[in-house]
């Protein structure tokens, strides 16, 4: 990301008890982390951070421990997970628009155009009022060359996830709204492949293999509770994909048990 917000207000609420050199670290861990839009290495946070000093270094740990929890891919920040997914979400729309509006112009440019009849040779039979414009016939072929994406079941596939993840956060129905339903309607909208309830069936009940992932995997931090799912961090589409490539089963020594998708 060349870019990401920081609102003052609410990084000061959350941050005035920091000292300055935590306040460094934090701010240079960000950097690092919308950067390269990936969670911290757990080999590179001083580096990254730039901590030379044992003071520093205490910095960091602690900013660590308050901020971010520790993934089998590294150090995770939840808010700037949430901002990469919406900054590629928000690239990808402009992509397609853009990508519409290329089609639309490559359309309009090879178009036979209008004869009028002032211009029209001699030998040439007036248009009737009963043709098709060719403009319909090119919207109405589009139509029919890309079939209608059918609607997310946000509920049934809540279901799913309480099925296969009794261990994890509850969802309240009427509370998925915002964000949430739009990170899962987007995977849905991804590929057709996602679009059956058979299909999320199978990738929820692999994705309940990992140890990690159903909360079987100690917390590093004394006294810290493991790390508990939750349908919001399973459809946010980095930790989607990491899911799809088996990220998340890396700490089984023996292999995931695969499930066929």
């Amino acid at each position: 990301m060349h870019f990401f917000q920081h609102h003052i207000g609410d990084y000061a609420k959350d941050t005035s008890h920091l000292t300055w050199d935590e306040d460094m670290a934090y701010t240079r861990l960000l950097r690092a982390y919308y950067a390269k839009e990936a969670p911290i290495p757990e080999a590179e946070t001083y580096r990254l951070a730039r901590a030379s000093t044992r003071g520093q270094r205490g910095a960091v740990d602690a900013v660590l421990k308050e901020f971010f929890n520790l993934g089998p891919d590294g150090w995770h920040n939840k808010r700037a997970d949430e901002e990469i997914v919406v900054s590629r979400e928000k690239s990808e729309r402009a992509r397609d628009s853009a990508n519409k509006l290329w089609q639309s112009k490559r359309s309009n440019a090879n178009a036979m155009p209008t004869l009028s009849e002032g211009n029209a040779p001699n030998n040439q039979e007036p248009i009737t009022n009963n043709q098709e414009p060719l403009e319909n016939l090119t919207l109405a072929t589009a139509r029919e060359a890309k079939p209608a994406v059918p609607p997310c079941p946000h509920l049934e596939i809540i279901d799913l996830y309480h099925k296969h993840f009794p261990m994890g956060q509850r969802v309240k129905a009427k509370l998925w709204d915002g964000k949430r339903s739009q990170h899962l309607q987007a995977r849905w909208r991804e590929d057709t492949e996602y679009q059956s309830l058979d299909w999320w069936d199978k990738h929820l009940a692999y994705c309940a293999t990992s140890r990690f992932l159903t909360g079987q995997v100690p917390s590093r931090h004394p006294g810290e509770a493991p790390f508990r799912v939750s349908l919001d961090f399973l459809v946010q589409r980095g930790n989607f994909v990491k899911c799809l490539e088996e990220h998340f089963h890396r700490e089984l020594k023996d292999g995931p048990r695969k499930v066929a998708l």
